[in-house]
């Protein structure tokens, strides 16, 4: 054969795909970056539904809907009928995998940057499972952050993040537990 030729009738023999591990390539942070850990987490848990709980969920829309219909008030009835497809929409969403590393200069939660500067406190919920990093920034609208550490030393993450940052418990929203509670 000629030697630019490829011979379609022969197949390559392919090699096993690269195990995963626990630390990223350091290729996914900017040049120049040299993380002091890092770990691949999903951006929420995967929370399985039962035939109950979705019907639970048919049954709230509904009583809902009647209440709309009983006072005429068309907007609330829109808006019940969006936020059930969304809802369902969410459910069905698979989540993404982000790397989190943290570095001299900040924090970096997948493609965002955060400096040092514009962090105030760390705390870590351990009771949750899995445990999470609550970062509080400088920012009004979301003053806090919540990143997920998987299977990460809760220890090992404190040690480090001391060097930067004041530890200073964070309380946990009325809205986390009830979402958490509800399997969002």
């Amino acid at each position: 054969m000629l030697p630019n030729l490829i011979d379609l009738r022969k197949t390559p023999e392919l090699s096993p795909p690269p195990k995963s591990s626990e630390t990223p390539p350091p290729a996914t942070l900017p040049q120049g970056v040299t993380p002091l850990l890092c770990w691949i987490a999903k951006e929420y848990e995967i929370h399985e539904y039962s035939q109950k709980y979705i019907l639970g969920i048919g049954g709230i829309v509904l009583f809902l809907l009647i209440i709309g219909i009983v006072t005429t008030n068309y907007f609330f009835i829109v808006f019940v009928i969006l936020a059930f497809f969304v809802i369902m929409m969410y459910g069905k969403h698979t989540p993404r995998e982000f790397t989190f590393a943290i570095a001299e200069e900040g924090i970096y939660l997948g493609k965002k940057y955060y400096s040092w500067k514009s962090l105030k406190s760390f705390w870590i919920f351990e009771r949750l499972n899995p445990a999470e990093l609550s970062l509080e920034t400088e920012a009004m609208l979301n003053p806090y952050i919540r990143i997920p550490i998987n299977n990460e030393k809760p220890e090992k993450i404190r040690e480090i993040m001391k060097q930067f940052l004041p530890e200073k418990e964070h309380t946990e929203f009325l809205t986390d537990e009830i979402a958490r509670r509800i399997g969002f």
